[in-house]
This record gives C-alpha cells, structure tokens and sequence, in this order.
C-alpha cells in the first residue's frame, strides 16, 4: 500500500505550512493516494498534538481528502496514550472513524522497547484503537515483528500462536504447576488459536478458567479433570495418561495440527 506523507518544514510559518498542505492534499486527491496524517509534539500543550490532528483532519475533508490513516510522532508513553485516546473521543463526537496507526519511536535498549510498547500498544488495543501498529529502528526487524506479534496476542486483538492461563500457585495445588505449563506448551504451542487453562485445583481453577477452549484442572492428588471450555469432559484421569488424554481431546474437537 502506497501513502503520501509531507514531512513538516519546521522554519515555516503556520500560514505558509497550512497553504503548502493545501497544495500537497490536492495532489495527493488527483493522484488517488491515501494520506498520512502524524502529529508531532507541540510546546504549546501536552495534548494539543491531538488538536492539531483533528485540525488537520477538518483541512484534509475540506479539500475533499478522506482516505486518511492518522497517527502520531510522539516521544513518550504517556503522551502517546493520551494524545490517541483524546483524538478518538474528539473523532467520535464528529462522527468520525478513521484508522489509527500506534507507533512508538525504536529504543537502543529492547526490554526498554518492549516494555514502552506492551505498556502503550497494550492499553490502547485494549481500548479498542488501532488498526495498525509499528515500532523499532529497523535494525533488528525480526525481534520488532515477534514484539508486536506478542502485543497483540497480549491484547487479544491477533491470535498468532497458543495462548495459556495458568492459575498463581497455592496451598491447594494438586501438581507442580510451573513445570506442568512447561511440559504442556512444548507440546502444543503450535496450535494457532487454542487458549489452554492448566489450573492446579477444581476449587477456583474453572472458574478461572475464563474462556479457554481446554482445561487441565487438578480434581485430587495425582489425578487430572479435563474441561472442553467450562463442561468437564473427563475426571479422575491418572496424572501419568493426563497429557495423552489431553492431546486425544485436542484432536477430536478438530482443534489440533501436526507440528512443521
């Protein structure tokens, strides 16, 4: 996909930047290219990145431009959430819904990225924004794209591999439940799509199970429940035959696929 962005001349004034604007939507329209449309920070306001956005956003309609992708160039974690979240709700009262496309800045430092990004793309996918996400300097494109994968399974918004939910071990664990998730995902992570419950007792475990496909549930000592969603299926199955049984039940509800 083709989009026409014009990098912002700093020196001009808003006159002269509002006309040379004019001028690049109009030739963005004859040409039938969609427009970028980012806003940058501003020294006049913490969230007036926003405003300048929907601003924008009015210019472009006014010269009948509206295949639009919005964003914004901004340095920090909560200038980015904020900023986004004002501009839906101001596009919300206009009637309006554009894309947005979430992009932080590429940190030298990639837990210092992941973090930024979980913490940023995380809440605002949660809230129901953006249509598209980028982050990183491009140096290491493969560990940028596993990121975002990951943030976006996180959020539920792109199932790309398994998803499991554990319980937080307790007293009444009936199994070693760190090593159990372990030895279960090494024989199912390839499944695309399938959420997991492995849960150490039938007290709160589906309960907690919340909408996984499968669950692996402690019923006694040595002894395993198994669950299709919230329906336990089969009880009492010997801890030793549980993983086995698990797999069979994966398959025949057509939920499995052999490993490539």
């Amino acid at each position: 996909m083709h989009l026409a962005v014009l990098p912002a001349d700093r020196s001009l004034t808003g006159a002269q930047f509002i006309e040379q604007l004019t001028r690049f939507l109009r030739a963005a329209k004859q040409a039938k290219v969609p427009v970028m449309l980012e806003s940058g920070p501003c020294q006049s306001g913490f969230l007036e990145p926003a405003q300048h956005l929907v601003q924008g956003m009015e210019l472009c309609e006014r010269e009948g431009v509206t295949d639009l992708l919005l964003s914004f160039d901004l340095p920090s974690v909560p200038e980015l959430i904020a900023n986004v979240r004002l501009a839906v709700a101001l596009l919300r009262q206009q009637g309006k819904n554009y894309p947005i496309h979430l992009r932080l800045p590429g940190q030298a430092d990639f837990e210092v990225e992941r973090i930024q990004a979980s913490v940023a793309f995380g809440s605002l996918l949660c809230d129901g924004i953006g249509n598209s996400v980028q982050t990183g300097q491009g140096l290491e494109p493969q560990k940028d794209l596993e990121l975002i994968y990951n943030v976006l399974q996180g959020a539920g918004v792109r199932i790309t591999k398994t998803e499991f939910v554990s319980c937080p071990s307790c007293g009444r664990t009936l199994f070693d439940l760190q090593s159990t998730t372990e030895r279960i995902k090494k024989q199912t992570g390839h499944l695309k799509g399938v959420k997991i419950a492995i849960m150490g007792c039938i007290v709160n475990g589906p309960g907690e199970m919340a909408d996984a496909d499968f669950g692996y549930v402690g019923g006694a000592p040595g002894r395993i429940n198994l669950y299709v969603g919230k329906d336990c299926v089969e009880k009492g199955i010997p801890t030793e035959q549980a993983d086995d049984r698990l797999m069979h039940l994966i398959k025949t509800h057509g939920k499995w696929v052999d490993p490539k």
